[in-house]
């Protein structure tokens, strides 16, 4: 599936966390066709291919709107990992670039309710990527 789409689209490199993607769609759909097209279609609607073009800047633009998003909603335990000087991108890029699919379990008995968390997922990033546009606290 990946072989496939690196050459469906020429902007995207390999980059760990692809592998995850791409085997929970196997996993999910049992064939290589339907995987290949629900990641290019991941990918594209969803502009998930640009968290693996070079320099990787969509994702560091994510670890600053979560940064903002935990200062906001999650203020203690914003100022905690402060005081510890923890940053989120030393936790969050397994997830993000896993689209959170490396958490999950995959089992034979899955079928739509991890779909459904990854249009979660799609829907959760646009409404945060448009907070952050509007936001008087950024």
């Amino acid at each position: 599936v990946l072989r496939v789409y690196v050459f469906y689209d020429k902007e995207v490199k390999y980059c760990q966390g692809m592998n995850c993607i791409a085997g929970f769609l196997f996993v999910l759909y049992k064939d290589e066709f339907t995987a290949f097209h629900m990641l290019a279609a991941l990918f594209s609607k969803h502009n998930f291919s640009a968290l693996f073009k070079d320099g990787m800047a969509l994702l560091k633009k994510y670890f600053y709107l979560l940064n903002k998003l935990m200062a906001i909603y999650l203020p203690r335990v914003h100022g905690h990992l402060s005081e510890e000087k923890i940053c989120v991108s030393y936790f969050v890029p397994p997830w993000f670039l896993t689209i959170f699919t490396y958490v999950m379990q995959c089992t034979e008995k899955m079928s739509v309710p991890p779909l459904l968390s990854l249009i979660h997922i799609c829907r959760c990033r646009r409404y945060a990527v448009c907070r952050s546009r509007w936001s008087p606290y950024h």
